[in-house]
């Protein structure tokens, strides 16, 4: 009996050896089997398969688990997987006793850490998208929070990046409300407080204010009514002082220091009428680099070292093509710019060695564009930037006034550069439309290109004209010149004439300290244009007439104190004049004046939350002048979905809504002479916040190139 026991027992056990060492030689056959993938075929996804499997089937075969383990992290390294710590550190926790094993693992892990500090991934990436997007304020320093202007009312927010949560810190109420409104903003360098620039409705001045991130403890830091504008630029590294640029009502600037703790101003320099665009704060907070364009004729900007003691100047990007500052990043003090020195705009950069230049330009991103708002720069090494998408465009379209149907569904004026074209106007025979376009290549970003479009042929013509900016073309009665209101070379905003054969341009107004002129249109009469002049300082806004052979100018509508006006159009017979005037709470209204009876009446009235959103050019009459057009905003839908709209204008009350809507209808809807046809622009513009991540590490891999 006990003979046969132990008989039993030794079957039994060399049945279990049997068993497992078959099940070894399976495990080391799939191993050499995830060999031959990992070295030999190269198809690491199935050498994985196979190792995982080992893994999972062979756990108490520590020597064979281990090396299996082994192989799955460089399996997972040579697809660049993060997979492969997890592997290693799965050796060095659960497999202790193979030393050799562990040894390695510990090795690759060490590699792997050393590999990731010295070639960080550069990398370009979006972190905000969508309607309510703003781009004119900047990343906190921990790269949590991102400061900007909530449009929908004009108060200042933050948006926690993290959550995607926004948050008002300002409560003006809403634009009917009140029209002040932020600007630019940035935080501290501690992350506690915002400071930011604000519109004030009663002076039309903006002042600096200062905010904590709650939105708690508002302050105004500068305030003064000498100076029509201000904007901030960059705080230095202490925290303590903000450099801005000042502009006075006279147009004159200054780039000044203003003091965080007894709120002085220090004026470092004084310019005439050209001004930075940007400008920021060395590492060590020694020196202010700015760019600024060195000849009135030219938009071109250079950039600009400043000592913060006003004691030294140099220039540090010297070449004739267009400069623009973005950021400094501290770590590497390599100064960042856009040029378009080699074609496109580019973001180069340059190291520097207090006021010098320790190495050579060199690109770190090409093709950036030149719609791009730096945002700041976050302690973790991200450069953060706006950039500006959408799409605005000119539309023809047929319509018919005595039913509101739409007889010719929308169309582009023209094929090419489409999304950067707006504000059109038919010539006088109606055979061509003028219209401005942002989308020219080689264009500068201050310039605005006239555009002719002959509508038999098809062929169009290209007018820059020689202006900083131009707007909103009209034809003259004999379809000889245009008219726009504009900026000249010297920054004098003004109404302008271009003749159309010779390109010459002749300034007609210039608009006083304070004022703005905008919106010419051509009398009928052949010698006169009416013009809107909006006194922001004394509130007076009114609708002009000049007379340009005598140089008389004369007021035909006056609107101060209950409203503003920004609109108006003249009728077919130059006798009477269609405006809008907003009024606030009560929302907004359009009268009918006769201007040779001096006689007026309200022929419309327009309740919240319904709008003539903009307002600029949204009212045109029809070519009999019985109707005037006009474009509403029913709600404050996003995005705005606009209609057009007809009011008689004797008065009675009529209204009739065409079958025609749009996203962002409106902004200069002009009637054809024939009565049918319709030019208007329709669209948006939209903005997105990016990220460009180790962009250092894309700077030190780029080839060197001279100044």
């Amino acid at each position: 009996m006990k003979t046969y026991s132990l008989f039993f027992i030794v079957v039994i056990a060399l049945f279990i050896f049997a068993f497992l060492q078959a099940q070894n030689n399976d495990g080391e056959k799939l191993y050499q089997e995830a060999l031959f993938h990992l070295e030999g075929t190269g198809d690491y996804a199935k050498a994985i398969e196979l190792l995982n499997r080992i893994v999972k089937e062979h756990t108490d075969n520590k020597p064979l688990a281990s090396r299996a383990l082994l192989k799955l992290g460089i399996s997972h390294e040579k697809l660049g997987e993060k997979e492969a710590k997890t592997a290693y550190r799965r050796i060095i926790e659960d497999y202790s006793d193979q030393r050799e094993i562990v040894l390695e693992a510990r090795s690759r892990l060490l590699a792997l850490a050393e590999r990731a500090e010295t070639a960080a991934t550069f990398a370009v990436k979006q972190v905000w998208s969508g309607s309510d997007v703003d781009i004119l304020g900047r990343i906190s320093p921990d790269g949590t929070y991102l400061s900007f202007v909530d449009w929908s009312t004009g108060d200042l927010a933050v948006r926690d990046l993290q959550r995607g949560e926004n948050k008002r810190l300002t409560d003006k109420g809403t634009w009917f409300e009140s029209g002040e409104f932020a600007l630019y903003s940035f935080f501290t360098p501690d992350g506690k407080k915002i400071i930011y620039n604000w519109y004030n409705d009663n002076e039309s001045l903006f002042d600096l204010r200062i905010i904590d991130r709650d939105g708690d403890n508002e302050q105004i830091i500068f305030w003064n009514e000498q100076i029509e504008y201000i904007q901030q630029f960059d705080i230095s590294p202490d925290g303590k002082t903000i450099v801005a640029v000042l502009s006075s009502i006279d147009r004159t600037n200054q780039l000044a220091l203003v003091s965080l703790e007894d709120k002085s101003v220090q004026v470092l320099k004084s310019f005439d009428w050209r001004y930075p665009n940007n400008a920021r704060f060395s590492p060590d907070g020694n020196f202010i680099a700015y760019d600024f364009p060195p000849h009135e004729e030219r938009p071109e900007r250079n950039i600009y070292l400043l000592a913060t003691d006003g004691s030294s100047e140099a220039v540090i990007i010297d070449h004739p093509s267009d400069n623009q500052l973005l950021e400094w990043a501290a770590d590497e003090n390599v100064l960042m710019f856009v040029s378009d020195r080699s074609g496109s705009y580019d973001a180069w950069g340059v190291q520097m060695n207090g006021k010098e230049l320790s190495g050579d330009l060199q690109v770190i991103k090409q093709n950036i564009g030149n719609r791009v708002i730096p945002m700041g720069n976050s302690h973790e090494g991200s450069m953060y930037f706006g950039n500006i998408i959408g799409s605005i465009d000119v539309y023809v379209a047929s319509i018919d006034i005595e039913t509101g149907a739409t007889l010719r569904d929308p169309e582009p004026v023209s094929r090419r550069f489409r999304g950067f074209n707006l504000a059109s106007s038919w010539s006088p025979d109606g055979k061509s439309i003028a219209y401005r376009s942002t989308g020219r290549s080689g264009v500068r970003p201050q310039e605005h290109v006239i555009m002719i479009h002959n509508n038999e042929t098809g062929q169009e013509r290209e007018l820059i004209p020689d202006l900083n900016q131009a707007f909103t073309p009209t034809w003259t009665h004999d379809g000889k010149a245009l008219v726009f209101h504009g900026e000249d070379k010297k920054r004098r905003q003004g109404i302008f004439m271009l003749d159309l054969q010779s390109t010459v341009v002749t300034p007609l107004a210039y608009a006083e300290p304070g004022e703005y002129l905008r919106n010419p249109e051509w009398h009928p009469d052949g010698h006169s244009v009416i013009y809107i002049r909006n006194n922001n300082r004394s509130g007076i806004h009114s609708i002009m007439k000049m007379d340009l052979e005598t140089n008389v100018q004369s007021e035909l509508v006056t609107v101060s104190q209950q409203g503003y006006t920004n609109t108006y159009s003249l009728s077919p017979d130059g006798n009477k004049v269609a405006y809008l005037v907003h009024e606030g709470e009560a929302g907004q209204a359009v009268f009918v004046r006769s201007l040779d009876e001096k006689e007026e009446m309200k022929v419309l009235e327009i309740e919240p939350p319904a709008s003539i959103p903009g307002g600029r050019g949204n009212l045109t009459w029809t070519s009999d002048g019985n109707h005037i057009l006009f474009v509403k905003n029913e709600d404050d839908q996003t995005p705005p979905i606009v209609s057009l709209w007809s009011v008689r204008a004797d008065g009675d009350g009529e209204l009739r809504r065409f079958d025609l809507s749009m996203v962002g209808l409106g902004g200069r809807i002009r009637m054809h002479p024939d009565g049918k046809q319709l030019t208007f622009t329709s669209g948006r513009n939209e903005y997105e916040v990016w990220k460009m991540e180790n962009f250092l590490t894309r700077y030190e891999e780029k080839d060197i190139v001279e100044n």
